[in-house]
């Protein structure tokens, strides 16, 4: 074989095939067909052209990979210097087997022609406008059924949905819309053999008679209307927030009065995980990504950078530090893997010293924590202790000298206040030796002392007490009421 010639032979009835096709087909050594389920079949053999069509290799694969395997190997081993191969619709959307068997006779140095056929969506476009769902100007969005359940598609555009098949594969595709659209949404289904169309929401689609003819339309769906949104979505409204006729306050934010909601947002989010309360992670996760659409926003409209950028450099370092995955590097376990990423990352930052890798770690970042990350990073070149009872004797140590500066006489704050730091930051040394997060344990620590501090003020008023007339010693007995009762 010297050239492969792919031909589109249109929707399912001979009148959609093209001229071209015609005389594609005809001058050919050789024509096979997908399938002969199409009225090309018909039109060959009325006009007493020979053809084979491959429709018995679908009976015989297990799945689509080797179905599509099957294939290119009967094709590309068909004689004749001019072999054509015919497939529904254009010739692209909706063959799964079109690129892999371009891909593979360009590798045998077989000289590759395209012969474009009517899309299928061309007909059930047009039915659609009929029916007044698809409006004039639009353009659309063509999808294969199957390739539909693994895609999110863009419900400010109409979308096209073409080969059904069968109910079972209608089904999987009126639940994966149903996500985005709704179950009422109104329709409409396109019969190519029959050409007739008929509007429904979206529900009784797995109830109608559907075959490899059959194309589904939606029309676009207006923002108030939706069921689910998108980022997209959310970079809509943002630009809408921010525009001539926007939110006042919206309007006049800036990077810099921003700054305290990101925070607080992402405490709102560690919150939620420690409740384990997964609508209300969803919900404050939202509120987070509200705030990096909203200095986007803002950054773009100085010229500074835009979304496409936030999302350029994440995917880019992410690629750059996981070698052992998009590239040929090897990671036994996940410390090797952050060993891998903290050595990527100090190249990335131009970092020539342990110090100034440890002068990266964000000063704003919570005290427990920066002082966790410092350590861990001296820990990276050996300075750091060899077994954890040595970092409690270090407790012990700057606990005495704590004290020493509490009772000295003038007290200085600022030598007390620097001591408390050192017994601070050896208790966090002990933290993470031993594996835990400082900052988690105590904000659970935290959490324990008011959970039994409400149990002493609750029982205090059942005894017909203030905490403010009780003695420390009475106190301190309800508190270990709290603890034996398993409160904490």
């Amino acid at each position: 074989m010297k050239q492969l010639t792919l031909v589109g032979l249109g929707p399912e009835q001979a009148k959609w095939l093209t001229l071209e096709a015609v005389q594609a087909l005809s001058g050919a050594d050789a024509v096979l067909l997908r399938t002969q389920k199409h009225g090309a079949a018909d039109y060959l053999k009325e006009n007493g052209l020979a053809f084979t069509a491959l429709d018995a290799l679908y009976e015989e694969a297990a799945d689509f990979d080797a179905l599509n395997a099957a294939l290119i190997a009967r094709i590309l081993s068909t004689p004749g210097e001019n072999v054509a191969f015919g497939v529904p619709g254009d010739g692209i959307h909706g063959e799964a087997v079109v690129q892999p068997l371009l891909r593979e006779a360009r590798a045998r140095g077989i000289a590759c022609r395209f012969v474009a056929g009517v899309s299928a969506a061309a007909p059930a476009a047009g039915a659609a406008a009929l029916e007044g769902l698809l409006p004039e100007g639009e353009g659309y969005t063509l999808l294969s059924a199957q390739d539909l359940p693994d895609t999110r598609p863009n419900p400010e555009l109409p979308l096209i949905v073409a080969q059904l098949d069968n109910p079972l594969l209608a089904g999987a595709c009126k639940l994966a819309l149903a996500e985005s659209y709704g179950d009422d949404m109104p329709a409409c289904l396109y019969d190519a053999g029959e050409d007739k169309a008929q509007t429904l929401p979206l529900y009784e689609l797995d109830r109608q008679s559907v075959t490899h003819l059959s194309t589904l339309v939606l029309p676009a769906q207006a923002r108030r209307e939706r069921v689910r949104y998108t980022f997209d979505d959310l970079l809509s409204i943002m630009r809408t927030l921010r525009g001539p006729q926007g939110c006042p306050w919206d309007k006049e934010q800036t990077h810099e009065s921003l700054k305290p909601y990101v925070i607080e947002e992402a405490y709102e989010v560690a919150d939620a995980i420690a409740l384990q309360d997964m609508d209300k992670l969803s919900d404050e996760l939202g509120d987070l990504l509200l705030q990096v659409v909203f200095h986007a926003q803002v950054a773009a409209e100085r010229g500074d950078f835009d979304d496409r950028d936030i999302c350029t450099h994440i995917c880019e370092k992410m690629i750059r530090r996981h070698p052992h995955i998009f590239a040929d590097g090897k990671a036994g376990d996940a410390e090797a893997v952050l060993d891998t990423w903290e050595e990527i990352k100090k190249k990335e930052k131009q970092l020539r010293t342990q110090t100034e890798v440890m002068q990266d770690v964000p000063r704003t970042f919570p005290a427990l924590m920066r002082a966790a990350k410092v350590q861990q990073k001296a820990k990276k070149v050996g300075f750091d202790w060899e077994y954890i009872e040595d970092a409690l004797g270090k407790i012990e140590e700057e606990s005495r000298e704590f004290m020493a500066e509490y009772k000295a006489q003038p007290r200085s704050e600022d030598k007390l206040t620097l001591e408390m730091g050192d017994l601070l930051f050896a208790v966090v040394n002990v933290a993470r030796m031993a594996g835990v997060q400082p900052e988690m344990a105590l904000n659970a620590s935290t959490e324990k002392f008011i959970r039994r501090f409400n149990y002493v003020e609750s029982r205090a008023a059942q005894l017909g007490r203030s905490l403010q007339e009780m003695t420390l010693p009475e106190m301190d007995a309800l508190w270990e009421e709290a603890k034996a009762k398993g409160i904490g």
